[in-house]
């Protein structure tokens, strides 16, 4: 997830600001799907950059924040690395309003795209996916130390976003972009660059925000599911696996066996199940199982 800390996400996206309505789409103890999803690897960067000449309203709309101390660099990167069952590492990291500066939007994709390129496996078990989250115009107030955008910087996410592309990692765009044409144009375009094809995602609501991330984040899932912890592999079939209430058989074709020992392996018909419906999944093991 790289989400846009700037002023701007203080809007009304339904009942809630859209920063609000994220957060609790991603972290809601019982809607957010950070939590359904347990076994995504869910990684975060929260980004934004210096105002320019310290003003309180920016050239993008946003009212400046005062509950987070401006940026001194751009951008301002907060970020959780991915893993299983990461819930309360992002929930510690992502305050409850908006960093509240500009949106150096290609600047923090060019920042993190090595680190994610670097950790991008072409096989099915590491697939690395981008969720880009803005309603902001791309800006760059570092380079220009003023309150007037000079550079149009939106050609420069396209770039970041389609070496991304290059490298085989999909990137969703959510678009929280609201009545702004122009800049919802622009987002469409960051569509097709990460999925050519495919528009963004242009959530009207909370709930919409929590049906887009469960669809993101459950398409075509793999069937070797993460475990918290590492399982001793001497004792994987003490594991309980189920899946829509059906209990599972060890080392069975359609049944599950322990790829490594942080990995089930679904196979069969228990795969195409879990494929269906990967919120049906249950996995329990002895506490003295683990490593």
């Amino acid at each position: 997830m790289v989400v846009d800390g700037s002023g701007s996400m203080v809007e009304l996206l339904g009942d809630k600001s859209r920063w609000v309505a994220l957060r609790e789409a991603l972290l809601d103890n019982t809607a957010g799907v950070v939590r359904a999803l347990d076994q995504v690897h869910w990684g975060l960067a929260l980004y934004d950059g210096p105002v320019p000449g310290g003003v309180a309203i920016l050239p993008d709309g946003g009212v400046l924040m005062t509950s987070v101390p401006p940026a001194t660099t751009c951008p301002r990167l907060i970020t959780v690395d991915p893993k299983p069952a990461n819930f309360a590492a992002l929930n510690a990291i992502y305050p409850l309003d908006p960093l509240g500066g500009s949106t150096p939007t290609h600047m923090a994709l060019m920042s993190l795209s090595a680190k994610i390129i670097g950790a991008h496996r072409s096989d099915t078990d590491h697939k690395t996916t981008v969720v880009l989250a803005t309603d902001g115009a791309p800006n760059d107030f570092c380079a220009t130390g003023t309150g007037t955008e000079v550079v149009d910087r939106r050609p420069d996410v396209i770039a970041e976003v389609q070496k991304l592309a290059q490298a085989g990692i999909k990137t969703y765009v959510i678009s929280l972009a609201g009545g702004d044409h122009v800049l919802s144009e622009h987002l469409e375009q960051v569509a097709q660059a990460g999925r050519p094809g495919q528009p963004a995602f242009i959530p009207a609501s909370r709930t919409e925000l929590i049906d887009t991330l469960r669809e993101i984040a459950t398409v075509n899932p793999t069937c070797d599911v993460a475990l918290a912890r590492a399982l001793d592999p001497l004792r994987a079939c003490d594991a309980a696996v189920q899946v829509a209430g059906k209990s599972l058989t060890c080392n069975a074709a359609d049944g599950f066996s322990l790829r490594d020992e942080n990995h089930l392996r679904l196979t069969g018909s228990a795969c195409a199940e879990y494929q269906a419906s990967p919120n049906a999944l249950e996995v329990s093991y002895p506490c003295d199982a683990v490593r």
